[in-house]
């Protein structure tokens, strides 16, 4: 038998990890669809630069329950700063996502948060539904939900209050630069 020098891992054992694992090959991945990526592009009224989607977004989640609550703010916002937003929300558009898809939903709003942005409005109202045709689940609102948080100009989203909406619809709160 020949002896060996202590490797410094030793104390964990985890050459023998490596060891029993040499042999393994990895499972074969499942093919996912891209995220959206965003790039700049001059919006054609104004000639102000714009953020498109080069993609169609994907979201892992699939459906949210139709009560379900959304609330999402840039971690530079606090939480009393938020509150007083959504207790002070004074949408200056409105948008309605009823019977829409998820891509025609984020044609849509690709091109309205660029209108918005474009005109200084920088806080939007948009109805997305509680998914009663989809048995109490809605899928719109889990993609909106991921769609918002990755959104670059998205500081922050929050259910409205029952007289503009409750949980199916959502204040949106935008920024002229870029966060993400």
């Amino acid at each position: 038998m020949t002896e060996t020098t202590p490797r410094p891992d030793d104390d964990d054992d985890s050459h023998l990890w490596q060891e029993e694992i040499a042999d393994c090959r990895p499972l074969q991945q499942k093919k996912h669809l891209p995220s959206a990526r965003y790039h700049a592009a001059p919006h054609r009224a104004t000639g102000l630069t714009a953020i498109v989607a080069s993609t169609t977004y994907h979201c892992p989640q699939f459906a949210l329950a139709a009560e379900t609550e959304l609330y999402f703010f840039n971690a530079a916002i606090s939480t009393r700063h938020a509150q007083q937003l959504i207790d002070q929300a004074k949408p200056q558009r409105s948008i309605d996502l009823h019977g829409m898809s998820t891509r025609q939903a984020h044609t849509l709003l690709d091109e309205t948060i660029a209108r918005a942005l474009s005109q200084q409005q920088f806080c939007l109202h948009l109805i997305h539904g509680k998914g009663k045709q989809s048995d109490s689940l809605s899928i719109m609102k889990a993609w909106l939900n991921c769609y918002l948080q990755s959104h670059p100009h998205c500081r922050g989203f929050a259910s409205c209050p029952p007289k503009h909406g409750g949980t199916g619809a959502v204040y949106i709160w935008l920024s002229q630069t870029i966060l993400r």
